[in-house]
């Protein structure tokens, strides 16, 4: 195994070391493998995980420890891997529009479909396309999530961590192309979407430079940025708010 750090040659290698790994540990019952989020991203760092979706028809206790087996091994290489698992009866064709991915459900359909890299079996989400409604929903629900869990961090957490400090960032990246979507704006890749946030959205403060914050300086966020990050998170939720609340239960009168 290579560590990772920018190189997308080196990060593939990877990727297939890992792929090799399952499929020694587990052969033809595993049902799909599927890399997202920023594994194959412009944003992926020093502090990045490769988000890896499993797929499997059940998942015995002896699955997971094996799933955790491979995970520590990786770890013990210097790559973090960040492990999701579905069952099949998880998933949209049978549970519809009660599919749930952890916290979120419109937006990882959309990201699994567009950027979702099968390394085993088929992609299961290839072809989804996200209801307006649906997303407009989820981007008012998931930016208030954001809200409301910077202010738990900021309050109960220990922000001398630069963990906790990287996670305020990433909401900011993330919430950021939660309110696009709203709109229908999908991208393929992060900084394609964050660098058209100025032009949609009336904020004087440009997500790139989180993205930036992500990249080059994960382990050297500032106050500065924290407080920046905070006030730029409230900005997401109230215009989401705004922009949104025709579609949704909401009766309030905010400006984006």
């Amino acid at each position: 195994m290579v560590r990772i750090m920018d190189n997308m040659e080196m990060r593939m290698k990877n990727i297939f070391s890992i792929r090799k790994s399952l499929l020694d540990t587990f052969g033809n019952s595993i049902h799909a493998a599927i890399v997202y989020g920023s594994t194959l991203n412009a944003d992926f760092c020093e502090t990045s995980d490769y988000d890896i979706l499993l797929i499997f028809e059940t998942m015995s206790m002896t699955t997971l420890k094996k799933i955790h087996s491979i995970k520590d091994q990786y770890a013990n290489c210097g790559v973090r891997i960040d492990f999701n698992s579905h069952l099949t009866s998880d998933l949209p064709s049978e549970r519809g529009g009660l599919y749930w991915h952890n916290n979120r459900s419109v937006f990882v359909q959309q990201e699994l479909s567009m950027t979702g890299y099968s390394i085993i079996g088929s992609n299961p989400f290839a072809g989804y396309r996200a209801d307006e409604r649906d997303m407009q929903d989820e981007a008012v629900r998931m930016l208030n999530s954001f809200a409301y869990q910077a202010r738990k961090m900021i309050i109960n957490k220990d922000l001398n961590n630069a963990e906790n400090r990287l996670f305020l960032v990433k909401w900011c990246i993330y919430g950021s192309l939660y309110l696009l979507a709203g709109k229908g704006l999908f991208y393929n890749n992060r900084r394609d979407g964050l660098s058209q946030f100025i032009t949609e959205f009336k904020s004087d403060i440009d997500p790139m430079c989180f993205l930036q914050m992500k990249i080059d300086r994960p382990e050297m966020i500032s106050d500065e940025d924290i407080e920046l990050a905070y006030n730029y998170i409230n900005y997401l939720d109230t215009c989401a708010v705004s922009m949104f609340k025709h579609n949704t239960r909401y009766n309030v009168e905010l400006a984006c």
